[in-house]
């Protein structure tokens, strides 16, 4: 009796020790599922955020074009304009020059007018 009794508790124990095996065989399989699901959802984050940075970074480099071409074409007029601003004041400068000459020349000759003016005078 005794033996049968040694003979159950093993038997118990060795049934015990298996379902404790299946029990740490379905931890395991879950373990590595959950794994591979967190694994699974990362990856894609990563590719969603490097697909987001490749767009943005394509909308930046657009955006920059875009800019450029304005600032340039603004930069186009504002030389145009200065170009003819300086034309104009070049213009206005010999415009002033020619008057100085002629205005120079009036006084040479009034001055002379007096010169002989107070030698007809002194003699």
């Amino acid at each position: 009796m005794r033996e049968l009794m040694e003979l159950e508790r093993q038997k118990l124990a060795i049934q015990f020790a298996a379902v404790e095996v299946a029990i740490d065989d379905k931890i395991q399989f879950q373990t590595k599922k959950i794994v591979d699901v967190v694994s699974g959802a990362i990856s894609a984050a990563v590719v969603q955020l490097k697909e987001d940075n490749l767009m943005r970074d394509i909308g930046l480099k657009t955006h920059l074009a875009v800019m450029k071409g304005e600032l340039t074409a603004e930069i186009g007029h504002v030389r145009t304009e200065l170009k003819a601003d300086i034309a104009d004041v070049r213009t206005e400068l010999a415009d002033v020059r020619t008057e100085l000459k002629a205005d120079i020349a009036d006084v040479k000759g009034e001055i002379q007018r007096l010169e002989e003016t107070v030698d007809n005078h002194t003699h």
